[in-house]
């Protein structure tokens, strides 16, 4: 018998080949009942089985071994996963809910495997047997050419691959429906990952490779799930054709066709909710310069060893700041004053900030993915009264769902060395609220090392600054700058210029603060002899509490406040509510001034009060010491003690008794 081999599957024919190239094709159909072949000397085309017999071994694949070994896979995994945390630490605690979380995670994941592992076996097998004809009917023998010489003749020129027979509807409804629905579920889960990944490696996300991302990611999944729907379809429909030809008919290829109408509409549905928002918003990012998130500026404070970072977190923020912090190698302290932005880009700086030590602070406010750029710092100070804000992240109109196990927001949070609690609660807050917490929760949470006065760093937190924001800073401020504003606009304008220049050129908070209070001072030591008889009672009974309070903390303090020698910061010392009665006060200076008529003799009034205050336990020789200069530090709490018994003394007398001697003391003082 000569070795011109022809075979004929129901794909078409197939040869020549010699006997132990037929016999190699031969095993590896799963069934040769649709496979006729024809050799020299055969008088017609012959069953395969037929001619050789049990002495063909074809090999299938043992389903429950790749079960077995898809189960044992996903154990390994898993059990790598966990020694080696090459996705990150991603178990739980081995007790409590956590044990039975992590036992469900391998459980499933195993179980996962084992299912793909037989379901990938079983479709190898099917595979591996030729597929029907195009009309799904087989060829009779009279059907085929006898003529071994003319081997091309029922051989078809349309593609036979994978893809192109799927959407053609080619296989049977069970591989379309389950094999490759699960397959094209499994994939659309992976593109995103795959797609991630490579967005990852990158050197810096940008604006189009997140675009590109986006379009990329919709265009597989938009492709994927056109071309399942297609094909499942076109194979339901040759499933009742093929019933309908037996007299049967075809019900689960109904249901199946039914299930392609339902997953076209939520197909539809997903790109209405997801895919047109994402790519409405990763363009705006890369085409529109991020139009919904304010600009940013970035200014140096305090002759360039602070710097400031305001408005929006949004791209090209961090490449900036990283040019500045290589040009200034002295900065040592950011401030940040800003209502949030990208994920991305406050991942970005919380990188940079870590890189070069700095300590971050926040004056004013600290919302959304600003808090992952503050959360980089070295020491993390908040100002009194300034705010964080906390919530998850959306994306395209979506909120995304904390998973408690892995995204960028946790990892830095926990990075930072915050309480587990703290960032459940942080990432349980969805995208439209926020959730402000307490000053004792950011402590006890180790999200803030600790709460300033502000005193020891650069003015921050009032945006883009310029005069006129100084000015409405000023007013808001208090009404005393509104008062004088109204009756001495000159002394106001000096007040706004020293201000703005603070602000422009960074000066420490502290400096700029005393400087426009020794300054508003001035002015309302000027205009107090002038005011009325009761706000300059007011007044006495004000320095009288102050001094009282002072010296009750600061001796040193206290003295320099009321005998006007020496450059101690009384003001530090001051309760809220007396600072706020000390600005009413002064505003009622102010807007009371007035020109009086001399004073005239008070020296009857004065013997009043020293009678009053000697009866109280004061010495004659205790009143030299309000005239004597560089007093002797021993002395200071008597002198501190008498100058608030003086004023109270006085301001206890009758108006028009007390009142000429307090003008007299506020003229010369």
């Amino acid at each position: 018998m000569g070795e011109n081999w022809y075979l004929h599957d129901l794909q078409g024919q197939h040869g020549p080949f010699d006997r132990l190239e037929l016999i190699a094709r031969l095993r590896n159909y799963i069934d040769l009942s649709e496979v006729i072949i024809w050799g020299e000397g055969f008088a017609d085309w012959l069953p395969a089985s037929q001619v050789f017999g049990p002495s063909l071994e074809i090999k299938k694949p043992k389903l429950r071994r790749w079960a077995l070994y898809g189960f044992v896979g996903g154990l390994i995994l898993c059990a790598s996963d966990f020694i080696f945390e090459w996705r990150g630490k991603k178990f739980g605690a081995w007790e409590g809910s956590g044990l039975a979380e992590n036992i469900g995670y391998i459980f499933g994941a195993s179980v996962s495997l084992s299912i793909i592992s037989f379901l990938v076996a079983a479709f190898g097998r099917w595979l591996t047997k030729p597929s029907s004809t195009y009309t799904q009917t087989s060829l009779s023998l009279n059907q085929l050419t006898r003529d071994p010489h003319a081997p091309d003749a029922l051989q078809s020129n349309v593609r036979t691959n994978f893809i192109a027979r799927y959407w053609r509807g080619e296989f049977p409804l069970w591989i379309s429906y389950w094999i490759v629905g699960l397959g094209v579920n499994f994939f659309a889960a992976f593109v995103p990952i795959f797609l991630g990944g490579i967005l990852k490696s990158k050197q810096a996300v940008s604006p189009i490779s997140i675009f590109s991302f986006y379009a990329t990611l919709w265009a597989i999944l938009s492709a994927a799930s056109v071309w399942q729907l297609v094909g499942l379809w076109r194979s339901a429909n040759a499933r009742i054709e093929e019933r309908a030809a037996l007299g049967k008919t075809a019900p689960w290829a109904g249901i199946a066709k039914f299930m392609v109408i339902v997953g076209a509409v939520q197909v539809l549905g997903i790109l209405a909710k997801s895919a047109v928002p994402q790519l409405t918003e990763s363009a705006s990012i890369a085409f529109l310069d991020d139009p919904e998130i304010p600009s940013y500026s970035i200014r140096l404070l305090a002759n360039g060893r602070e710097v400031e970072v305001s408005g929006g977190i949004k791209f090209g923020l961090s490449d900036e700041l990283g040019k500045i912090l290589k040009a200034s190698r002295q900065l040592r302290v950011i401030h940040l004053d800003s209502v949030g932005g990208r994920i991305g880009e406050g991942e970005a700086l919380n990188k940079l900030i870590k890189q070069y030590g700095l300590t971050t602070y926040v004056s004013s406010r600290c919302l959304s993915a600003c808090t992952l750029a503050f959360a980089g710092g070295t020491q993390r100070i908040l100002r009194k009264d300034a705010v964080l804000g906390f919530h998850r992240g959306s994306f395209g109109g979506s909120d995304q769902e904390d998973n408690r196990r892995s995204g960028i927001e946790r990892d830095i949070f926990s990075q930072a060395g915050f309480s587990a609690a703290f960032i459940n609660r942080a990432l349980a807050t969805p995208n439209k609220d926020m959730w402000k917490p307490s000053s004792s929760e950011l402590i006890s949470a180790g999200v803030v090392t600790r709460i300033s006065t502000g005193q020891e760093f650069a003015m921050s937190g009032y945006g883009n600054v310029s005069r006129e924001y100084a000015d409405n800073s000023l007013q808001k401020a208090a009404s005393v700058y509104v008062a004088l504003k109204e009756k001495y606009p000159n002394s106001y304008t000096s007040l706004v210029d020293d201000f703005y220049a603070g602000l422009s050129n960074g000066e420490n908070e502290g400096a700029i603060k005393q400087k426009m209070s020794s300054k508003l001072s001035g002015y309302i030591k000027l205009l107090l002899p002038l005011a009325d008889d009761a706000v300059i009672i007011d007044f006495a009974k004000l320095a009288a509490d102050e001094y009282e309070m002072v010296g009750k903390r600061s001796l040193r303090a206290c003295y320099s406040f009321a005998s006007g020698e020496g450059t101690e910061d009384y003001k530090q010392y001051l309760s809220d509510e007396i600072s706020k009665r000390e600005l009413l006060i002064n505003e009622s200076v102010v807007r009371t001034a007035a020109k009086r008529p001399s004073v005239g003799d008070t020296d009857a009034a004065w013997k009043v009060v020293v009678a009053g205050l000697m009866s109280k336990g004061v010495a004659v020789d205790d009143f030299k010491m309000l005239d004597e200069k560089n007093l002797d530090e021993t002395k200071f709490g008597k002198y501190c003690t008498l100058a608030s018994q003086l004023y109270r003394e006085i301001a206890s007398l009758p108006a028009r008794q007390g009142v000429p001697i307090l003008r007299e003391l506020f003229s010369t003082k």
